[in-house]
Formats: structure tokens, C-alpha cells, sequence
């Protein structure tokens, strides 16, 4: 009976140690799997960023919401929203909109708190919204000098008018006075 028990031992610890040794096999070729999609990611956004400096933001763009899509709330995802706010706010980027672009980094702060770009994506945020409200005023002062534009045609056409009746009146004066000395010196 002993050397049935000690063979059983021996099975049990034969598949306790191929359980651990399949597990670890496991999570090793998964880290390295990985590491490597990270690493992947990283030569897109390098890709994406090389494009976005040449100029081709759609095609920046489009790389990085297929990075996004593949890491919603990890990194390299947090770094690929962030440059879409950068793609989105780019002076030379035809299709430039703030609104938009300021949602891409106010999806950092609230999705990626740990995220390294949190204080970057903070300063843009509040200088795109700097950016929004003084554009804002600007659009509000433009239509304010439309009408005071206007206001002044008006009142330069008035300012005619008046200069015109005030000759007139000049003219009458000296026609009046005129008629005056005409009838003193005739009487």
C-alpha cells in the first residue's frame, strides 16, 4: 500500500507543476503578445505623427482612431486621443475644428486620469477654450461693427444733407443781406 501512495504523490505533483508550468507559459507568451501589440501601436503613432507633420491629417487621423479603438482606456490609446486634439486644432488642418478638439482632451482627463499627458491635455484644454471664447468675441465684436458701419453711413448721410441746407442757408443770408444794403443805400 505505501508504494501506491507514493505513486499518486508523485502524479499529483507531476500536474501540479505541468498546471503551473502551462500557466506561466500562458501568461508569458500573453505579456510578450502584448508588449508586442504595444510596441505595434507605438510605430502607428509615430506613422500617424510623421503623416500629421507632412500635413496628411486624415490619414494621421484615421491611425489614430484605430488605435483608440484597440486601446479605448489604455495607453498607447491616451496618447492617440491626444494627438487627434492636436490634428483637430492644427492652424494648417483644413477640416480644423476647436469643439472637437476639445472634447479629444477632455476624454483624457476623464478617461485616463493616470495618463502622463493628463497636464498637457489640461493646458490644451483650457487654452482651446481660451481660443473658442475669444473667438466667440470676436464674431460678437464683428457684428457689433457691422452695425456701427452702418450707424456711421447713416450719420454720414445726414452730415450731407445738413451741409447742403446749411449753404443753402448761407446762400439765403447773403441774398438777405444783400437785398439789406441794396434798400439802405437806396433810401
Amino acid at each position: 500500500m505505501g508504494k501506491e501512495h507514493k505513486r499518486k504523490g508523485k502524479y499529483f505533483f507531476f500536474h501540479r507543476a505541468s498546471l503551473i508550468a502551462i500557466l506561466m507559459l500562458s501568461f508569458g507568451c500573453t505579456t510578450t503578445w502584448i508588449h508586442q501589440g504595444t510596441w505595434e501601436m507605438e510605430m502607428q503613432l509615430n506613422k500617424a505623427e510623421e503623416l500629421a507633420f507632412r500635413g496628411n491629417f486624415e490619414d494621421a487621423f484615421r491611425r489614430d482612431e484605430e488605435i483608440v479603438k484597440l486601446f479605448p482606456h489604455t495607453t498607447p490609446g491616451d496618447r492617440a486621443i491626444f494627438h487627434m486634439g492636436l490634428i483637430l486644432a492644427h492652424p494648417d488642418n483644413p477640416k480644423q475644428d476647436y469643439g472637437k478638439s476639445l472634447k479629444c482632451f477632455k476624454k483624457i482627463l476623464k478617461n485616463f486620469p493616470e495618463s502622463p499627458l493628463k497636464i498637457n491635455a489640461e493646458i490644451c484644454a483650457y487654452t482651446i477654450t481660451q481660443v473658442i471664447r475669444d473667438y466667440r468675441t470676436i464674431k460678437r465684436l464683428r457684428k457689433r461693427i457691422g452695425s456701427l458701419k452702418t450707424q456711421i453711413k447713416g450719420y454720414t448721410e445726414t452730415i450731407n444733407i445738413l451741409k447742403g441746407q446749411l449753404e443753402k442757408i448761407k446762400e439765403i443770408d447773403i441774398i438777405t443781406e444783400e437785398k439789406k444794403r441794396v434798400r439802405s443805400s437806396g433810401d
